[in-house]
């Protein structure tokens, strides 16, 4: 089976090969017709010069294909030229564009810096409004202390005269934790780690300047309910240490007020001795100044 198909394979290559001698001989005798027809005789001058002027012409066909590529290849350069002069602009404005922000950048520095200064001094105003507070609250506290000693002569309004123990007992452990909670406030330690929080804080806003303007509001809110918290609590402080000194005998109040001249509370309380019967009015500080917030009259 298998040598069948080898002799037909070989048959079919041998019928091929006769056909392709047969289109040969044909194309030949019509090349020899068209020879013996148009074919000129020169002589070898005539030939020579023929001969040059063909082989001239493919030299000019030659460098004419030359000329053109260096053509296209000129329109090339000129054209990368052009796109490297478009790119130098481009390279030009860009490094233009980032130099101005560099300059904004460095001016926005400059003004988180003095922002960061002023933050720092505002933060340095308030520890110090602080510790004036706390220097208040411990002098009112000796106050009350020193008073404490003669409690058996206060007369608390709104007790009965039977029982004036219990009340002022009442009343002073009152005091005592309105002092304790005042004290945790308006303690340094406290203030202290208040302005290093806020100089954390500052610093990472001077590191991140697209964060400043909203913490800047921050830091101010919180500072700003912080002292206000601060004030009414001194405030409350006050009222309460008002209302356990309505009713002091005078001399309870002349001993008090030998303490007062030791002190430095001496400009924030007044002996109104013109008065009918004589009080002492005491102010207490706040954003406007000192304003009086209560009165105690002497008996």
């Amino acid at each position: 089976m298998g040598d069948k198909q080898k002799e037909k394979g070989g048959g079919e290559r041998w019928k091929a090969a006769i056909l392709n001698l047969s289109e040969m001989s044909a194309n030949l005798e019509s090349l020899q017709k068209i020879l013996s027809r148009k074919a000129v005789f020169v002589d070898e001058e005539t030939f020579s010069k023929a001969s040059l002027i063909t082989e001239q012409a493919r030299n000019i066909k030659a460098l004419e294909q030359r000329v053109e590529t260096l053509e296209r290849e000129l329109d090339a350069a000129i054209s990368s030229a052009a796109h490297a002069r478009s790119e130098k602009r481009l390279a030009e404005a860009a490094q233009r564009a980032a130099e101005l922000c560099t300059q904004n950048v460095t001016k926005e520095l400059e003004n988180t810096t003095k922002v960061f200064e002023l933050h720092m001094e505002e933060l340095r105003a308030k520890q110090e409004e602080i510790s004036k507070k706390d220097k208040d609250i411990k002098l009112l506290e000796a106050i009350i202390q020193t008073l404490s000693r003669n409690g058996s002569r206060f007369l608390i309004r709104g007790e009965s005269a039977t029982s004036p123990s219990h009340g002022y007992e009442v009343r002073k452990q009152s005091l005592q934790f309105d002092l304790q909670q005042t004290h945790y406030l308006l303690s340094k330690e406290w203030v202290v780690g208040l302005a290093a929080e806020g100089a954390r804080v500052l610093w990472a806003t001077f590191l991140g300047v697209a964060k400043l303007q909203n913490l800047q509001m921050t830091i101010r809110s919180l500072l700003l309910i912080h002292l206000q918290h601060q004030l009414t609590v001194a405030n409350s402080f006050l009222l309460a240490s008002q209302g356990a000194l309505q009713t002091i005998t005078s001399e309870q109040m002349a001993r008090t007020l030998g303490i007062l001249l030791q002190t430095d509370l001496q400009p924030r309380c007044m002996l109104l001795q013109e008065a009918v019967p004589p009080s002492i009015t005491f102010l207490a500080m706040t954003s406007d100044g000192w304003h009086p917030v209560g009165a105690v009259v002497i008996i």
